[in-house]
């Protein structure tokens, strides 16, 4: 590991760079053409140790060999949210870039096309800016130590100090907000930071006509206010038709250079508690304007203030959970499913488990909730398409058949505008057999934005994925979109099959489920099997799917591999025998 030796740097700006690639020492050796810039070169392994001392900037490499970087990055935003972390790879990604500003990036830099005057900049304006750096002609004519360069508003720094204050002085609750533009970043990549500026001047100013109280700018586009509410009334109530105004203002069409750009925004909402310290009030508005950001375009979204008593233990498992993936930490357990009429495996459905370093093996019904929450369903998702492509390899070397390997989607993944893309790269890069992988779906998945999943489903169904619709009858399917959305398989819900034998209600749903797949030339497969009647149950009316406990509970790999080659070297000898 190469390493640039700190300089002294008594009015200047201490750098952090994670990384090991080319493009990290291309960064140092831009930062050393500034004397004020003194820079530390690290790899991820020892987080604290590399954060001692503190330093004034964090840049962190988008693609870390062997980690989970947009883990990382939630886990410094986290952990340090006064420290500004600025993405970095070769080349521009919209998907990544995205990606990275929505998890806490202050910036996002492509750097096959940086240069020294560019890197300063982008410096100057994350953190507290030297004197000695150039001056930029989009300053205002005026500036103090507490004052933002490019918008005259408070800097970071001396917010920070001014809401500490505030909190320790204050007997009332406060109510910080946290905004940004949604695609800033993109929209300063395609049209130069000069325009870039110009346009969060004019948030700035937006921002200041609606509040008349202490404002920040925190990062490239990242705005933070917080003021004391009026005493005996409710502090949400009243921000209410405050945030409208302010959507209503930000949303408004930017006039730049005779053109007019759209720019959404997300808000996020904090109110203090009883002693709550700045560091934590900054990160609940953080979060909120990310699940903002999640939930559509021009939305805001308070931190929730009252959780149920399940909080407590979700809150105990979230930072672990946000380094399970980084230490790999998940398992991907296999479900066979099953021709009923022979006992052949013709396919799995591949359910995750967290094998926790201290509690054990976790089951998803602990932790996926919490996953889709904090939005890190989708690199979890991501992570299990990847590991069920890398154990259909393995199948495939073995030369053993397998139908389908089914993944679930949640309906949080397809929030994620750059889903069938992301997924069409991991094919690509994997070589992962679509004709194998079937994504299965749920009906709250299906309808929570119709038009939204029918155009993702769509765009997956091109690059050959089929798609089975999970727990049918326990939602609200439309049986018109059921037609016109590519969907091959239904799975009947193991809450009615559990009850075939003794439920009259249950039987009649069962055989009417059977019958609508018919109707639609469709695959149906019954979940929960464990009885040797609901088994016969099914065989007589039509359903030659199955999986369930009758047959297999979920196991790992290995163990499924296992049963997959010793049932396939049993039929093959069976038909040599028998002929």
């Amino acid at each position: 590991m190469t390493s640039v030796q700190p300089t002294c740097i008594q009015s200047g700006v201490d750098c952090l760079l994670i990384g090991t690639d080319d493009d990290t020492r291309r960064l140092a050796e831009l930062l050393a053409e500034e004397p004020l810039f003194a820079c530390r070169q690290s790899s991820p392994e020892h987080l604290n140790a590399i954060l001692t001392p503190r330093p004034d900037v964090i840049f962190l490499q988008t693609r870390l060999p062997g980690h989970y970087p947009i883990l990382l990055l939630q886990q410094l935003c986290q952990q340090y949210p006064d420290i500004p972390v600025i993405a970095f790879e070769h080349t521009f990604s919209r998907f990544r870039n995205q990606s990275f500003i929505a998890a806490g990036a202050r910036e996002y830099l492509v750097a096959s096309d940086l240069t020294a005057d560019r890197l300063k900049r982008i410096i100057r304006y994350s953190v507290k800016p030297a004197p000695q750096l150039q001056a930029y002609p989009s300053e205002p004519l005026y500036s103090t130590p507490q004052n933002d360069l490019l918008t005259g508003l408070q800097n970071r720094h001396y917010f920070y100090t001014r809401l500490c204050d505030t909190l320790n002085s204050s007997q009332q609750s406060i109510a910080l907000l946290n905004i940004d533009l949604d695609g800033f970043s993109r929209f300063n990549h395609l049209n130069g930071s000069q325009a870039g500026d110009r346009i969060v001047q004019i948030l700035a100013q937006r921002i200041a006509n609606i509040f008349d109280c202490d404002i920040a700018r925190m990062g490239a586009d990242e705005f933070s206010l917080f003021y004391l509410p009026e005493q005996n009334r409710d502090t949400e109530t009243d921000l209410k038709p405050v945030c409208e105004a302010l959507l209503a203002s930000l949303s408004e069409p930017y006039q730049l250079n005779n053109q007019e750009f759209t720019l959404p925004c997300s808000v996020g909402i904090s109110i203090s508690r009883q002693q709550q310290d700045a560091d934590s009030i900054i990160f609940q508005a953080h979060q909120a304007r990310l699940q903002a950001k999640q939930r559509s375009e021009c939305s805001y979204n308070f931190f929730a203030s009252s959780l149920p008593d399940t909080e407590g233990e979700y809150n105990d498992l979230e930072p672990d959970l946000i380094l399970a993936l980084q230490k790999e930490q998940f398992e991907l357990f296999y479900q066979p499913r099953v021709d009923i009429r022979t006992g052949t495996i013709i396919g799995a459905e591949a359910l995750i488990r967290w094998r926790h370093p201290e509690r054990g093996l976790i089951a998803p019904g602990e932790f996926i909730e919490l996953a889709e929450r904090t939005g890190l369903i989708v690199p979890i998702g991501y992570w299990v398409i990847y590991r069920a492509g890398m154990d259909m390899q393995a199948i495939k070397r073995a030369q053993l058949d397998i139908g389908r390997i089914g993944v679930n989607l949640s309906f949080r993944q397809f929030e994620d505008r750059y889903l069938s893309r992301t997924i069409q790269r991991l094919i690509e890069k994997y070589r992962i057999d679509t004709s194998v992988l079937e994504f299965e779906l749920t009906e709250s998945a299906l309808f929570s934005n119709e038009a939204h999943v029918r155009q993702g489903i769509e765009e997956l169904n091109q690059l050959g994925i089929t798609f089975s619709l999970d727990d049918f009858g326990t939602g609200y399917s439309s049986f018109t979109l059921l037609q016109k959305l590519p969907i091959n398989s239904l799975k009947i819900d193991r809450s009615f099959t559990s009850g075939v034998i003794e439920q009259q209600d249950d039987r009649e749903i069962v055989k009417a489920i059977i019958n609508l797949s018919r109707s639609l030339n469709i695959e149906v497969i019954a979940e929960g099997v464990e009885t040797r009647l609901q088994h016969d149950f099914l065989i007589e009316h039509g359903c030659y799917q199955a999986q369930g406990f009758l047959y297999s509970r979920p196991m790992p790999f290995q163990d499924f591999f296992n049963m997959l080659q010793n049932s396939q070297l049993s039929a093959a000898n069976q038909k040599q025998t028998g002929r």
